[in-house]
């Protein structure tokens, strides 16, 4: 059994006057009104063809951009969070160089609780899609 892809509606434009009309989804019509089109203009199937295909080219084109996108900026973030991780890491290494222990901690673990939180949401918020 094949299911076509288009439907064929009846719209009533005055009560003496029905326009009947056919759409498709997808970016090729069937076979049966592909061979109707041709009929009635010769050439326009091989036309078709070519605008299905540079649809299709354009659409992978679009989704590479968005992969390639995403990708990098994921990967910018991890790298922008690990060096500012390691800023404040070393800002709390050298308030303990300097002498103040308390001050060093709370940075450091500060910091520490910050990361953590932050991989613990992110994680929360992906399990709830």
């Amino acid at each position: 059994m094949s299911r076509s892809n288009h439907n064929k509606k009846k719209v009533v434009v005055r009560p003496d006057q029905t326009v009947e009309g056919t759409s498709f989804e997808g970016i090729i019509p069937d076979p049966e009104t592909l061979s109707q089109l041709e009929a009635l203009a010769p050439g326009c199937t091989k036309k078709w063809m070519e605008l299905a295909e540079s649809e299709i080219k354009s659409r992978q084109k679009n989704e590479d951009r968005i992969t390639w996108t995403f990708k990098n900026s994921t990967i910018l973030g991890q790298v922008l969070a690990f060096l500012s991780s390691t800023m404040i890491f070393a800002v709390g290494c050298y308030a303990l160089y300097l002498g103040h222990p308390t001050a060093a901690a709370t940075i450091i673990t500060g910091s520490a609780a910050s990361v953590i939180a932050a991989y613990y949401f992110r994680r929360q918020n992906q399990n709830k899609d």
